[in-house]
C-alpha cells in the first residue's frame, strides 16, 4: 500500500470508531429489557413500558402507560395516582408509543415488585378495560405535573 491509501484507510478506521463509540454511548439505554422502565419528560410527564430502540431520533415505548394525579380532593397524607393505558385513550392508540430523545429527561429501569408494576400486572390479569389503576406512589416515582 501507499502512503496515501494508509492514511485514508486509517483515517476511515478511525471515523467508524468514533461514530461506534458515539452510537453506543447515546443509544446503550435503550436496550431492550424483560422489566419495565420508566420514562421522565421534560413536560412532566412519567411513561411506564417496556424500552426498545426504534431508530437514531426516537425511543419505543411497548404497552405503555403514563401516570397522572387523581383529579380527587386529596384526603390522604399521600397523593394517589392513576396509571392510563396509553391504548385506553379516546382517539384509539395501539400500545406502542414513540418518544423523541430530545424530550428524555431520564429513564428508569423499575423493579418487579414495584407499587406500579404490581399496579400494572394486578390491573392486566384481571383483563379491565377501565378504569385504570390506581397506586400510592414511592418516593422514588415523581408524580406528574
Amino acid at each position: 500500500m501507499t502512503k496515501p491509501q494508509l492514511v485514508s484507510t486509517g483515517m476511515i478506521i478511525i471515523v467508524l470508531a468514533l461514530g461506534i463509540g458515539y452510537a453506543t454511548k447515546k443509544f446503550a439505554y435503550a436496550r431492550e429489557s424483560k422489566n419495565r422502565s420508566a420514562i421522565m419528560l421534560t413536560n412532566g410527564r412519567t411513561y411506564i413500558g417496556y424500552l426498545s430502540q426504534r431508530n437514531n431520533q426516537y425511543v419505543t415505548l411497548d404497552e405503555a402507560y403514563y401516570i397522572t394525579p387523581n383529579s380527587a380532593p386529596d384526603t390522604e397524607p399521600k397523593k394517589k395516582l392513576t396509571l392510563t393505558k396509553v391504548s385506553d385513550e379516546a382517539y384509539g392508540p395501539e400500545e406502542r408509543i414513540y418518544i423523541n430523545r430530545d424530550t428524555i429527561v431520564s429513564i428508569a429501569p423499575m423493579r418487579n415488585e414495584s407499587k406500579v408494576t404490581s399496579a400494572i400486572t394486578k390491573y392486566e390479569q384481571e383483563h379491565q378495560a377501565s378504569p385504570s389503576p390506581s397506586i400510592t406512589p414511592a418516593e422514588t416515582v415523581p408524580p406528574a405535573q
